[in-house]
């Protein structure tokens, strides 16, 4: 096998054992499953614990868990919240002596794939509080104002560095066996002492890319890998994690007089590597979603670098005096180009299959907006492309100021492209509306009916409507789990609802696929009906 093939399947092949080791479950996010006291309940005893149980473990260190009192005011607690022992998933706090009133417990967790999850529980003791308020969440719109633009920073250099970096490498050994290649300039000479710029600028990048999103995380972050020695806490997340790698593949890009092709494969994963940063790991399979975006990375990339490559080359064709052997170059150039956009718009579109439904392009929502303005600039760029190539046959020559707009067009496309990866995607929400039949243990037919008005992830109430002739029933059950996947029984309490008629019950869904609920009433006389059906919960996406 040739020598360079095997270096670029061996690059694959790390970049699979990178990306493949750390696999986080499909669709995963923290949800919250229960809490003691019960979110709505009010209690006669004020607690001395706060229990939460969650649809996974937790890390402490990632762990924020505050509590206010009727007007929002934060009461201080003696003690942090603590893990409770044997069962990662189940935080807990121990609370002061509380008055009669209505409390707001506030959680922050981050999830196994690493986005920030939070959500409140609100419970009363004794007498609930008149004209209670609620705890207002912050946003720190500058954390992540500064995250945005230092991911749209290192990825600009990421794109555009390793495409211009394998377009020299294309075009020398294109030139090489036309039998010119002395004209065509190398990566070094078309930058110089720009190189070392731009190292340094990913450097800061990558690094600030760190903190900012370490800051944005609850309890201490990442910072608890330097304070407490928690290492593990890398892979909670893929963005820290893809940072981590791009920071070492970024050390060995430093180093030098290694062999021309190792550098373009450091280059190729420094590009691909971008892929386990996003929404990938919400996608299922994942191994499929992080390839077509590595691939849809490293297309892009080649586009972006293959301007730039065309608009250094003319600059130091004029600056050193040279000649580039149109009739050798132009050829190989447009073909490169030609294969790598369409690549773009191929991946491109298989992505947004695998990520959500294109029937949703048709909603107004702004991730829709987002991808839509990409795919716009993109077919600008495709059409001044053609035009220019057409120009460039016909006449033998380029427009500097049409490479120049489409370079922005690019630029301004990944700013699109960045802005997407930190929005939550539309998602095909449905709902339930059934009737189930069962009967009873004294053999009468009952019938009850189920709504749902949307199906998606997080807590949502579920109607319940029992057949008038049913006596009220003492208590009232419903039981979730899933049928494809062994993640145990989560049970919910269904209470009257107020002002209309029926139950409610507010169901916790943590995870897309096929979901079984039972519902069971426990009746005066000692009997007992059970209904039972299934739902599905479509594919969901969150923000990094």
């Amino acid at each position: 096998m040739n020598l360079t093939i095997r270096k670029w399947l061996a690059a694959a092949l790390l970049l699979l054992l990178t990306v493949g080791g750390y696999a986080p479950s499909a669709f995963a996010h923290a949800n919250l499953v229960s809490a003691v006291p019960e979110n709505g309940s009010v209690v006669a005893e004020a607690p001395q614990t706060l229990v939460l149980r969650f649809s996974e473990t937790l890390e402490i260190d990632l762990t924020d868990l505050a509590l206010y009192d009727g007007y929002a005011r934060e009461i201080p607690t003696t003690s942090k919240p603590y893990l409770k022992p044997g069962d990662a998933s189940q935080v807990m706090l121990d609370l002061p002596p509380l008055d009669d009133g209505t409390y707001t417990a506030v959680w922050n967790v981050v999830s196994e794939d690493g986005h920030p999850v939070s959500g409140s529980v609100v419970f009363s003791v004794g007498q609930p509080t008149a004209g209670y308020l609620s705890p207002t969440p912050t946003t720190n719109v500058l954390e992540k104002g500064s995250l945005v633009a230092a991911r749209y920073v290192v990825t600009a250099l990421l794109l555009v560095g390793g495409g211009l970096y394998g377009m020299t490498l294309l075009a020398k050994r294109r030139g090489r066996n036309a039998g010119a290649p002395s004209h065509l300039p190398t990566f070094a000479q078309l930058l110089g002492g720009w190189r070392k710029w731009g190292w340094m600028l990913l450097l800061l990048g990558l690094l600030a890319e760190w903190f900012i999103y370490s800051a944005t995380l609850p309890g201490n972050g990442l910072l608890a890998i330097f304070t407490t020695g928690n290492w593990h806490l890398l892979l909670e997340s893929p963005f820290a994690l893809m940072v981590t790698i791009q920071l070492g593949l970024l050390i060995l890009l430093a180093l030098p007089q290694m062999q021309e092709s190792w550098y373009a494969l450091i280059w190729m994963l420094l590009v691909a590597t971008l892929a386990i940063g996003g929404h990938a790991w919400g996608i299922d399979p994942v191994w499929l979603a992080i390839t077509v975006r590595a691939l849809h990375l490293l297309t892009l990339a080649l586009w972006l670098g293959g301007l730039s490559y065309l608009l250094l080359t003319l600059l130091h064709e004029r600056r050193t005096s040279t000649n580039i052997s149109r009739a050798t170059f132009r050829p190989f150039f447009t073909r490169t180009m030609l294969i790598a956009s369409l690549l773009v718009l191929v991946t491109g579109i298989v992505m947004t299959l695998l990520q959500t439904d294109l029937l949703l392009l048709f909603h107004l929502h702004l991730w829709t907006g987002l991808l839509l303005a990409k795919v716009f600039l993109l077919a600008v760029m495709l059409f001044l492309a053609t035009w220019q190539t057409l120009r460039w046959r016909d006449t033998g020559t380029l427009s500097r100021r049409l490479l120049r707009g489409e370079w922005w067009l690019g630029l301004l496309a990944l700013v699109a492209a960045i802005w997407l990866s930190q929005s939550a995607y539309p998602l095909p929400t449905t709902g339930y509306d059934r009737t189930v039949t069962a009967t009873d243990t004294n053999g009468v037919e009952r019938a009850a009916h189920v709504t749902l008005t949307e199906i998606r992830l997080g807590t949502h109430p579920m109607r319940i409507e029992l057949p008038e002739t049913m006596p009220e029933p003492q208590h009232l059950f419903v039981t979730l789990e899933m049928t494809d996947m062994e993640m145990g029984e989560q049970t919910f309490t269904a209470t009257k609802a107020v002002g209309t008629p029926g139950y409610i019950a507010d169901i916790g869904l943590t995870m897309s696929g096929n979901w079984r609920y039972t519902l069971t009433a426990h009746l005066p006389d000692n009997s007992a009906v059970s209904w039972t059906d299934t739902f599905e919960l479509p594919k969901g996406g969150t923000t990094p």
